[in-house]
């Protein structure tokens, strides 16, 4: 009886052991394996979404660039409207008080380097010109600044300008733009 019993007592051992090591884990070939296709997922989430990462903030870029270009051009057309005349010289425009563009400009705006600067009458809170001049800057993103007066349709009295803006290696050129001037002097 009692080889019976070792007997069956070393049977119940080495099933517990095989339950117990069958329990323990994964084997190596199966963690390999898994490994793998999670790579293979992995690296194919990875290269759909870098593409749409990549469109979605160059969009955000050109639509910053684009309400920075509003911006300018609400501006430049506002003042335009005000002036009796205009005269360009390389990518500087000069606003006259005066219809026949005598003495000295009002206001002008010019590019140096990237930065595109008004240069005029400090403009008060209610809208009006104050006393002096200052140099305030409108934008520091600015690659071209091509006033014109002379090529038809532009005048003196209807002057066109583009302003190209660049940002993150993307570049926004607005269209040109053409505001007529008041018909008398102020």
């Amino acid at each position: 009886m009692k080889s019976f019993y070792y007997a069956n007592e070393e049977r119940q051992r080495n099933s517990v052991k095989h339950l117990i090591s069958i329990s323990c884990g994964f084997t190596i070939v199966e963690l390999i394996v898994v490994s793998a296709i999670g790579a293979v997922v992995l690296f194919a989430a990875t290269t759909s979404l870098i593409p749409q990462i990549r469109t979605s903030t160059n969009q955000l870029i050109i639509r910053s660039l684009n309400d920075e270009w509003g911006m300018i051009n609400f501006f430049l057309d506002s003042e335009i409207s005000e002036a009796s005349c205009a005269s360009t010289s390389g990518s500087t425009l000069s606003l006259f008080s005066t219809f026949d563009c005598s003495g000295t400009a009002l206001i002008t705006y010019s590019l140096a380097g990237s930065t595109l600067s008004r240069t005029g009458p400090p403009i008060n809170d209610n809208g009006s010109f104050g006393t002096g001049s200052v140099t305030s800057v409108l934008s520091e993103n600015v690659t071209a600044f091509t006033p014109n007066t002379s090529t038809a349709p532009a005048s003196s009295r209807q002057p066109f300008y583009t302003v190209t803006l660049s940002s993150n290696g993307l570049e926004y050129t607005g269209l040109a733009s053409s505001v007529r001037m008041r018909l008398s002097q102020f």
